[in-house]
């Protein structure tokens, strides 16, 4: 990993490893936090190595992360620790500093919580939709507070249960524009339904969770099956594409 910056004030890496996707954003000293890369699938130190070998900006000498799979850390922080990378974890060297009204405190999933923490600086109280492998609906509020929330799955679980589970099936098509119903082949029905039907699964969610509120939040909408949610939703949300980052960027104190 080349170092044509190092005169400057170094950049912080983040990095977010979710169950099937690893997500990375740099957060210079100063100006625009810069998303870097989103892959699906492969194992974690690969995609690590491609990253940092095709470095070309000003090299970090930092790395925040979090992660939801513990197993496949020890190797990976191995080889960061390798390139001179002074790791900081969520959950170990970085504190989330969120009170979690949760039980036990400790089930509540550290992305959720470091979510929760940049919700909270950015807008307050909000609601946050977390659309990943699974889809999470958490109530967020001043403090910062996270007052717990929903899991369901999202909806590439959907669909490949679906086809797992129905012998006749083929596979679901990828989300693209949903036919007008009422649909007339499989392909379509199964696309109308899965992908409507996680909208709708998601906005009975969002409404419970208002309930619980008691009032009208902004609700925020995160991670790789955002957009979709947002595209089929009868909800207004406002797209926070990073918002695990900013949360990482937060606790380091960057």
């Amino acid at each position: 990993m080349t170092d044509p910056g190092a005169g400057a004030d170094p950049p912080l890496l983040t990095l977010a490893v979710g169950n099937t996707t690893l997500a990375a954003a740099l957060f210079p000293a100063t100006g625009t936090p810069r998303p870097l890369v989103w892959r699906r699938g492969g194992e974690l130190v690969p995609l690590l190595a491609d990253l940092l070998e095709s470095w070309t900006g000003p090299r970090p000498r930092r790395a925040a992360a979090v992660t939801v799979r513990p197993e496949a850390w020890p190797e990976a922080e191995g080889h960061l620790a390798g390139l001179g990378l002074e790791l900081l974890l969520a959950g170990r060297e970085l504190d989330p500093g969120v009170a979690l009204d949760y039980d036990p405190p400790a089930a509540a999933g550290l992305d959720r919580v470091v979510a929760a923490r940049a919700a909270a600086e950015r807008y307050g109280s909000a609601l946050v939709v977390d659309a990943g492998t699974a889809v999470t609906v958490d109530l967020v509020e001043p403090g910062p507070r996270f007052r717990g929330g929903t899991i369901a799955p999202g909806a590439g679980i959907m669909a490949a249960a679906l086809t797992r589970e129905c012998s006749l099936l083929p596979p679901v098509p990828p989300p693209g524009p949903l036919p007008v119903p009422p649909p007339r082949t499989t392909a379509d029905a199964m696309r109308l339904g899965v992908y409507l039907g996680f909208a709708g699964l998601v906005d009975r969610l969002v409404e419970a969770m208002l309930g619980a509120a008691g009032r009208e939040l902004p609700i925020l909408a995160t991670g790789g099956g955002a957009e979709l949610w947002r595209e089929h939703s009868r909800f207004a949300s406002i797209l926070e594409p990073h918002l695990v980052h900013l949360g990482l960027a937060a606790m380091a104190g960057s």
